[in-house]
């Protein structure tokens, strides 16, 4: 039985990208988890948990795990936001509020 053959991935620095590695694609500053390794094409691709896309291993750079909270935190808040303006949603609020805000 044959070992499945190992493909050295590096970053955009030369650091090694094993799975598991937090990365960052350097083009949208999109933070995941590094899940597969793969060479194809000519080029070496990783996938990224938190898309579910391959990137070639040309614009990742190895970042901090702290990245992953913070992207997670952002879109908590991002959610409450849209959770807050529905629960205010109504039809109510249809009034002229030139008056209110003193607007002519």
């Amino acid at each position: 039985m044959d070992d499945p053959q190992i493909i050295e991935a590096l970053d955009i620095n030369g650091d090694a990208i094993v799975p598991g590695t937090v990365l960052r694609y350097i083009n949208t500053d999109t933070v995941g988890r590094a899940v597969d390794i793969k060479e194809e094409d000519g080029g070496i691709w990783v996938l990224l948990d938190a898309t579910d896309l391959y990137y070639n291993v040309e614009v990742l750079v190895i970042t901090d795990p702290s990245a992953l909270k913070e992207k997670k935190d952002e879109e908590k808040s991002d959610f409450n936001a849209r959770e807050y303006a529905k629960r205010f949603e109504s039809d109510d609020l249809t009034d002229d509020i030139g008056q209110i805000t003193g607007g002519g």
